[in-house]
């Protein structure tokens, strides 16, 4: 039997009166973990101690009708439906899911960490969120453009297949990658979507080709020609021969796309010039599957000692390291995705994987004329699946890289350890 819990709008006021207070937002003024209903834009959103976040996706298809079916409902009101273990709310037109992604199972016997039953709803201090226990595990709501430069903003560079912020995919306007069609080797840009992922096409050797979905336009086979620095310092990574480039993969973390990148063809995207040196404390972050136990960079750059992000070349092994600066190696098990960070800071640098942290040396600092996503430029090249790298100044927090181990979980569906 289909059941529904239903919350109506002005029940849930004066459930949410008495939420915690911590930091704040502004337009309007609110504190964190407040939330509101947001007529402009049928969709409720939550108070992350800065920036007013959308529960999931946001304004679905329609909105601000005059209510919901299936069952009835007006707008703004709140329900779990038992079905499908999500909470939904009435856009005005149709029922929208709160989360970005439906996790898989549901309808368990409870949460835990901390324990909860299904249907249960708590702001999460420490990752700024609110989550609901789907019956078997806690579920993140926020909204999938809360990206990474809005955990630690600052990024020298930033290369993904979504948004680095909000504001980028709030804009619309940020080219995430230019991508080659296989069969006539059409070129376009591949803009930001308005959920933080890829759109639609632009700026197309072939006019008949802008504007269609990334999908539509790949067709069959893509192969990526430049990723785009998302934080506006330049840098953009590139690779002119063909043979060179990583295909661009649609549903390959469920729904998501990434690139993938077979290192015996030595595939490879590269920018020259270089960022000019950061110097120690500097951390990386990415996000990659490992396809196979070789020396391989997600990131990396080909300065004496750079500190890389990467696969060893162990089985189920990643790296940060780089020509003789150190090396520190922890367990990626082979055909998992997996949330990296790297901090390279001396005696006290720290590689993160999914929120465990492995200590150890790294002497040397970001400096080189060439940086590579897919390699270290000409050598150690990766093989398997990417979907996003950064480099920041400045070590990480461990609040920072357990909070952006939790924001690519809530994305992209890494190990739900973060």
């Amino acid at each position: 039997m289909l059941r529904y819990f239903v919350i109506h709008a002005s029940v849930l006021a004066a459930l949410l009166a008495a939420a915690p207070a911590y930091a704040g937002c502004s337009s309007p003024s609110g504190n964190e973990a407040d939330r509101i209903y947001n007529q402009a834009s049928h969709v409720w959103q939550f108070c992350n101690g800065s920036n007013w976040m959308a529960f999931g996706t946001g304004n679905v298809s329609g909105g601000g009708g005059g209510g919901c079916s299936n069952p009835s409902g007006n707008e703004a009101d709140q329900i779990y439906n038992q079905a499908y273990h999500v909470w939904q709310f009435c856009n005005g037109t149709n029922w929208a899911t709160f989360s970005v992604n439906l996790v898989a199972g549901g309808g368990g016997s409870g949460c835990s960490g901390p324990t909860g039953n299904e249907a249960d709803q708590i702001y999460n201090a420490q990752f700024h969120d609110w989550q609901f226990c789907n019956g078997t595990q806690w579920v993140a709501v926020g909204s999938p453009t809360f990206g990474p430069g809005d955990i630690v903003p600052g990024a020298s560079v930033w290369y993904g297949l979504r948004a680095y912020n909000a504001a980028i995919a709030i804009a619309g306007t940020q080219a995430l990658v230019n991508v080659r069609q296989s069969s006539n080797s059409h070129t376009c840009d591949i803009i930001v979507s308005s959920s933080g992922g890829l759109g639609n096409t632009a700026n197309c050797s072939s006019s008949g080709d802008n504007g269609e979905a990334a999908a539509t336009f790949c067709g069959s086979t893509c192969y990526v020609t430049e990723a785009y620095n998302q934080t506006g310092n330049g840098f953009n990574a590139t690779q002119g021969t063909a043979t060179q480039q990583p295909q661009l993969v649609f549903n390959c973390i469920g729904s998501l796309p990434c690139m993938n990148f077979v290192g015996s063809s030595s595939q490879q995207l590269w920018a020259h010039p270089a960022p000019s040196t950061i110097p120690q404390p500097v951390s990386i972050s990415a996000v990659f599957n490992i396809g196979a136990a070789s020396l391989g960079r997600a990131i990396g750059c080909n300065g004496t000692n750079c500190p890389s992000l990467g696969s060893s070349a162990t089985t189920n092994d990643c790296e940060m390291g780089g020509n003789g600066g150190g090396q520190i190696l922890a367990t990626c098990t082979q055909g998992t995705w997996n949330s990296v960070q790297g901090i390279a800071n001396g005696s006290s640098s720290v590689l993160v994987v999914n929120n465990s942290a492995t200590t150890g040396t790294q002497s040397g600092e970001w400096v080189g004329s060439y940086l590579g996503i897919g390699s270290q430029f000409s050598d150690d090249y990766f093989t398997g699946y990417w979907a996003q790298a950064g480099i920041w100044p400045g070590a990480f927090t461990a609040t920072q890289y357990g909070s952006l181990c939790h924001n690519d979980y809530v994305y992209w569906g890494t190990s739900t350890s973060c």
